[in-house]
């Protein structure tokens, strides 16, 4: 089940503020354009309710089907990160070159949240089940799950590779972890943004 309980939802804030992490949701630049007009980061449905202009997704109907279409997604990565160094041959990242990068402060205006170790996009995604259960799960999706194992701030914000979660966790299908969350307006807003990045 996602995580509705405010004091659990505070707990997971201040991990990340603890790690110096941020938050990331990419976009396509006709998306953009709307966000601004809505004054943040949308679910689908708010977009298409809207009427204002976005791009399709092959995921959308998969969206619908899985229950999230009315959620606002990001990750904890910032998936553009190794396609901006031309030694690693990295892809784009597949959901826009525009990244918004957020202060974790934004998920106190949440209703309920589900952190999950894959894309909701997957065909058997099941939100209820594989969201994780409280702060302490939350902090094994780090590099370090402990973060006084290390000194430096970077690796402190790092996310563990899929192997890693898959023992962790005891899964097979661990890939990247990602929230999808219930907010009243089904906005993030644009206060809690830093800056953007542009790949």
């Amino acid at each position: 089940m996602a995580i509705t309980d405010a004091n659990e939802v505070e707990k997971i804030v201040r991990v990340l503020e603890a790690r110096g992490a941020n938050l990331f949701h990419a976009c396509q630049l006709k998306d953009f354009r709307s966000y601004v007009k809505l004054g943040g980061v949308p679910s689908r449905n708010k977009l298409l309710n809207s009427g204002l202009d976005f791009t399709v997704f092959d995921t959308d109907a998969i969206d619908k089907e899985n229950k999230v279409w009315d959620k606002v997604f990001g990750n904890f990565s910032d998936f553009g990160r190794q396609f901006a160094k031309p030694e690693t041959r990295s892809q784009p990242n597949p959901y826009g070159p525009i990244q918004i990068v957020m202060k974790p402060n934004i998920l106190r205006s949440v209703t309920d949240l589900s952190i999950t170790l894959r894309s909701a996009g997957a065909r058997d995604f099941d939100r209820d089940n594989e969201c994780l259960k409280d702060s302490q799960d939350f902090e094994k999706i780090f590099q370090f799950a402990d973060a006084n194992q290390t000194q430096n701030v970077n690796q402190r914000r790092n996310i563990a590779f899929e192997r890693e979660l898959n023992i962790r966790f005891g899964r097979n299908n661990s890939k990247s972890p990602e929230f999808n969350c219930a907010v009243d307006s089904e906005i993030l807003s644009f206060s809690d943004a830093i800056y953007i990045l542009v790949d």
